[in-house]
């Protein structure tokens, strides 16, 4: 999995393509609040995943 970053309400986030199957990802994100969200999507929409979850 790619380097945790801080997420805009505290917490993680992370993104990482799955290891066997490429066309695959993984997405989680951890919020201290309301607890962990793990994502499985095609590989090709975790950057926009990672553009809404960041806000950027």
């Amino acid at each position: 999995m790619g380097p945790l970053r801080p997420s805009r309400e505290g917490g993680w986030l992370a993104f990482t393509t799955d290891p066997i199957a490429h066309h695959l990802g993984w997405a989680v994100r951890y919020h201290p609040d309301h607890g962990r969200t793990v994502l499985l999507l095609r590989d090709e929409d975790t950057a926009s995943l990672h553009t809404y979850w960041t806000g950027a």
